[in-house]
């Protein structure tokens, strides 16, 4: 879109973990204001861990909003002061137990149509475990070890549908070949 749409009103819908804000838009070319829904869930991190070089520690859990067991990247919310590396940092060590030094890779908008939501991604080495890993109820997570070529080949062949999952894995291939 050439000419962005002009912001009228700007209202609270919905408040709670997440929130959903109800838009009035001039669009250029139309006669009535426009209502848009945008969905405020805050940002995120995903860690894609490495235990050596070429195996990766990741998670598998039901997701309940897309009901199907989901292999995925230790992911979580970012708090709106924290560092991606420090929100790294806290979920790895709340979803594994783990410690890491840390190399921060890229971010992404998941659904920009949508979602006002940015996802950091980073890259964690050096996994030392220090703890176990504190669970919530809604994260019955089982944490697996899995060779990063499996991984890779598997997201090619349309296997997983986590995008950060996608995004980490196939970034990290692009930069080492």
């Amino acid at each position: 879109m050439r000419y962005p749409p002009i912001i009228l009103d700007a209202e609270l819908g919905y408040s709670n973990w997440l929130k959903v804000r109800k838009d009035k838009l001039r669009v250029r070319g139309e006669e009535k204001p426009y209502s848009y829904d945008v969905v405020i869930p805050g940002d995120g991190v995903a860690v894609l861990p490495f235990l050596g070089m070429d195996t990766l520690l990741l998670q598998k859990q039901h997701r309940h909003p897309v009901d199907k067991q989901v292999l995925e990247l230790i992911q979580g919310g970012k708090g709106r002061f924290e560092k991606p590396e420090q929100a790294g940092l806290r979920e790895l060590l709340e979803e594994t137990g783990y410690t890491a030094d840390f190399n921060y890779i890229t971010e992404f908008y998941p659904l920009p149509s949508i979602l006002d939501m940015r996802v950091h991604i980073l890259e964690a080495y050096n996994l030392k475990k220090i703890q176990e890993p504190t669970h919530n109820p809604l994260e019955d997570a089982e944490i697996i070890q899995v060779p990063f070529k499996q991984v890779l080949e598997e997201i090619l062949a349309g296997q997983h549908k986590d995008s950060a999952l996608a995004i980490a894995v196939l970034n990290h291939y692009a930069r080492k070949t």
